[in-house]
This record gives structure tokens, C-alpha cells and sequence, in this order.
């Protein structure tokens, strides 16, 4: 590259010369002339290049990075607790007597009131023993209201008077008995929600304490966590905190509206809570959560992306961009100290202030005092 001038010179002179119709003896002549200018120049530049130290066209030609410059921002340091949505309102339905499955009356996604049938069982036998037992009450009823008139009238036994109304008031027990036994083969909602699965068919045995179906209410969730113990002096109920969803790409603000006082001795945790109003139904039961909770902040902080920061023995730095004594743009290493860092970014407490020049792209593969060429700088 040291030759490229040189050689251009040449060549056009020599082209020249040949285009002006000289002798093959008149061209050797300026050929010889335009290697000894060569070779003089050589000579020269050789020479510059001992007296700087170093090499210019290297300095033309550094290494190429891209910069940004150090500015102050309010910085905040989140912890981030993993944590899952659920809800107070998650019931398993079941049945307390057997049966085979004769309705399903919803399907899986309806909205359900509380006391509305979903599901009807077999109910053969109790209906007709219902039906046998109006008739009897029927019979009775009237037995009674004759022997009450005529026990009235002081006419007739006290005893067959109580007889009659003692058979009465059993077959009414037992008719309100079995109505309730039939009521029983209707499986009814608990409360007002939503039907999320159904694990039952027609005709299907429902066994007692088996799940028939689930129904959950989603409009009122939380989510709950076990926070690490050395978390216990930054957790506090009613702090602010955000609430990332990741599978949503979902992010509300919210307080922690509980945090528990024991810790749980198997693992080092204590739960805490955050209640949601879940209007719009967007969350769901068992959805991941990250709840994140500042637990330091700094309204003036010289903050750095933490890809820039290297580790460097004991020691943290990054790599200015500097100008040495010849006026040559350098790489210029300093040391700093480091606070915290989050979400890709790390706040610098010594060693870099407002305006430094920050190497950036290209600052692990730069040297200290090494030549650079800016080629951008982030805005």
C-alpha cells in the first residue's frame, strides 16, 4: 500500500511516453529516471515513519467502532419473583350420590349463575318412589283432616286421632326427604363463573367425590409467590410493583396487597399476593407471572449497557474514545465502579461522568492506546 502513489506515477508516465512515439532507448532512459524518484520517496517515507513511531497509514486505518456518549437518567433496580395467577374461585363440582349421567346442560366456556343446573343424573327410582308417596300423603292428609273434625267434635278416640295425624306428618317427612334426594341428582353450580372443563358423558357412572366439572370465576384473580428470604426487607404490603405476563406479553401496574410473616423453613421463602380485577378476562388460572418491585432507585445515574462493561480482574472497565499526543483517536481503557445492574444496563458510581465518549460496538476486541475510527455514533 506504501507504493500505490508511486506506482501510479509511473505507470501514466510511461503510458505517456509510449504514446509520444519515443524510442525503445529514449523510454528505457525515463524509466530508469522515474525508479530512482521511486526509490527516493521510498527512502523518504521510511524515514517520516521511524521519526512518528509508528505507523500512519495504521492510523488512517484503525480499528473500526461505533460510540455513545455517557448520559445521566433516572435508574431504577427491580427483583423479579416468579409467581403464578389463581383464583379464590376454582371449584372441582362433584356429586355425593351415584348415578348415571342422563344431561349435560352446558358446555365447556359457558358462563354460569350460582345455584343453575348443569348436570342431571338418573332419577328413575326416586321419582317413582315420589310418586307413591304423594299418593300415601294424599290418602293420609285426608284420613287426618276427618279424625281432627271428629276429635273436635269429641267424637271417635284420642288415639285414632293421633294415630292419623302421626302417619300424616311421617309421609310428609319422607316426601320432603326424597325430594331432596332427587334435588341431589341435579349437580348445581356453586358460584357465579365460568364452566372450564367437563369430565363427565351422557350416560357415563358419576361416582361420589369424583370431578363432574370445573368452574372457576376469573374475574377476580391474584397472583401469588414465594419471595426468597433475602428478599424479606424489600417486600412490603401496599409497595408498587409490575406485573409481567410473558406468554401475553402483558404488563399491569399493581400494589402487593399481602405478604406473609413466616418463614417457610423447608425452603427459605415467605408467599406474597397481588389482587387483580381481571374485567376482560385476558388472564388465566395457573398463567406465569413475574412480579417485578423496585427495591432501589437513582434519579441521576450515569448508566452504561452492561454488554460495555468488562470484567478485568478485580477490576470493572470500559474503553473511551481519547486523542493522544500526536492528535490520533485512541482507545482509552478506565476503571469504574459499578452499582447495580437490570435489564441490560449497569450504573456507574466512579470513573465515567456526563459526555465521556463511550466505545460501544467493537469496545471487547479494542487494546488500550490502540488506534480506532469511529464509524457511528448512537444516538
Amino acid at each position: 500500500m506504501k507504493y500505490t502513489l508511486t506506482a501510479v506515477m509511473i505507470a501514466a508516465m510511461f503510458l505517456a511516453g509510449c504514446g509520444g512515439g519515443n524510442s525503445r532507448e529514449a523510454k528505457q532512459k525515463e524509466l530508469a529516471k522515474l525508479t530512482k524518484e521511486r526509490d527516493a520517496l521510498t527512502a523518504k517515507i521510511t524515514t517520516l515513519e521511524a521519526e512518528l513511531g509508528k505507523d500512519t497509514v495504521s492510523r488512517n486505518n484503525g480499528r473500526e467502532v461505533t460510540t455513545i456518549a455517557a448520559a445521566s437518567k433516572h435508574f431504577k433496580h427491580y427483583i423479579d419473583i416468579q409467581g403464578t395467577v389463581t383464583s379464590d374461585e376454582n371449584v372441582s363440582v362433584t356429586t355425593d350420590i351415584g348415578g348415571t349421567v342422563m344431561q349435560i346442560l352446558v358446555k365447556e366456556g359457558d358462563r354460569v349463575s350460582k345455584g343453575q343446573t348443569l348436570v342431571v343424573l338418573d332419577d328413575n327410582v326416586i321419582s317413582k318412589q315420589l310418586e307413591e308417596l304423594q299418593v300415601a300423603l294424599g290418602l293420609a292428609k285426608t284420613v287426618y283432616e276427618k279424625q281432627k273434625k271428629l276429635w273436635d267434635q269429641k267424637i271417635g278416640s284420642e288415639l285414632q286421632f293421633l294415630q292419623a295425624k302421626n302417619n300424616f306428618e311421617a309421609l310428609q317427612g319422607k316426601l320432603a326427604s326424597a325430594q331432596a334426594q332427587q334435588n341431589r341428582t341435579r349437580i348445581k353450580s356453586p358460584i357465579d363463573g365460568t364452566v372450564d372443563n367437563i369430565d363427565v358423558n351422557v350416560g357415563e357412572l358419576a361416582s361420589p367425590g369424583r370431578q363432574v366439572l370445573r368452574v372457576v370465576n376469573l374475574s377476580q384473580l391474584k397472583v401469588v409467590a414465594d419471595a426468597a428470604e433475602n428478599y424479606i426487607g424489600s417486600v412490603s404490603q401496599g409497595d408498587s410493583a409490575n406485573l409481567n405476563f410473558p406468554a401475553l406479553g402483558l404488563n399491569y401496574a399493581a400494589k402487593i396487597s399481602y405478604v406473609g410473616q413466616v418463614i417457610n423453613a423447608t425452603n427459605r421463602t415467605f408467599p406474597i399476593e397481588i389482587r387483580l380485577n381481571n374485567k376482560d378476562n385476558a388472564l388465566k388460572a395457573n398463567l406465569l407471572a413475574v412480579i417485578q418491585v423496585v427495591d432501589y432507585e437513582n434519579d441521576s445515574a450515569i448508566v452504561v449497557p452492561t454488554r460495555y462493561v468488562a470484567e478485568m480482574g478485580k477490576d470493572y472497565v470500559v474503553y473511551l474514545s481519547d486523542v493522544d499526543s500526536t492528535g490520533a483517536t485512541v482507545a482509552r481503557r478506565q476503571i469504574v465502579k459499578t452499582g447495580k445492574s437490570y435489564n441490560g444496563e449497569t450504573e456507574i458510581l466512579e470513573g465515567l461522568k456526563k459526555g465521556d465518549v463511550i466505545i460501544a460496538e467493537g469496545s471487547r476486541d479494542v487494546s488500550n492506546g490502540e488506534d480506532i475510527k469511529i464509524i457511528e455514533t448512537i444516538k
